[in-house]
């Protein structure tokens, strides 16, 4: 399946997002699982004005990939 040039974009912010908070949790000694993961994806979106509304949407993506436990074909 093809994947518009915005989908692309926004997939690699979100892995980019996830990367990070993966490093920090690990970093803090906490297990990078998907539900702490999602945890901090929920406490990020929480803070009102944070984010663009398009960085909510592949933000909101991430959480529901990692609740649904799927990743998107052809990608890492």
């Amino acid at each position: 399946m093809d994947y518009s040039d915005t989908f692309m974009r926004q997939h690699e912010e979100m892995c980019q997002v996830v990367g990070s908070i993966v490093f920090s949790l690990v970093e803090a000694g906490h297990d990078s699982t998907s539900a702490n993961i999602i945890t901090v994806l929920r406490n990020g979106l929480a803070e009102s004005g944070k984010w663009e509304p398009d960085q909510v949407l592949y933000l909101q993506l991430a959480i529901d990939l990692l609740e649904q436990g799927r990743i998107i074909p052809g990608q890492r």
